[in-house]
């Protein structure tokens, strides 16, 4: 199950905004205004702090699951 956290950089158009991020693979679920230095949160804890990426979240909890799933080699 991946996890998410919020980008360390500051968006050039808007420097109150981060990039919200998947730990597992890196691949943005979207912005929010940065409050804290969250990490390590789990699909529900994203979608109750950001209700507005909860599709995004949803569909990449399948996709990203799949790719952990895939052998080495």
């Amino acid at each position: 199950m991946p996890t998410y956290k919020v980008g360390t950089e500051p968006l050039k158009t808007r420097k109150s905004m981060r990039e919200v991020l998947c730990e597992q693979c890196g691949k943005s679920m979207g912005k929010a205004y940065f409050s804290h230095a969250y990490q390590g949160l789990t699909a529900d804890q994203a979608i109750e702090l950001w209700p507005y990426l909860k599709m995004d979240i949803k569909v990449h909890e399948s996709q990203c699951a799949l790719q952990e799933k895939k052998p080495a080699g």
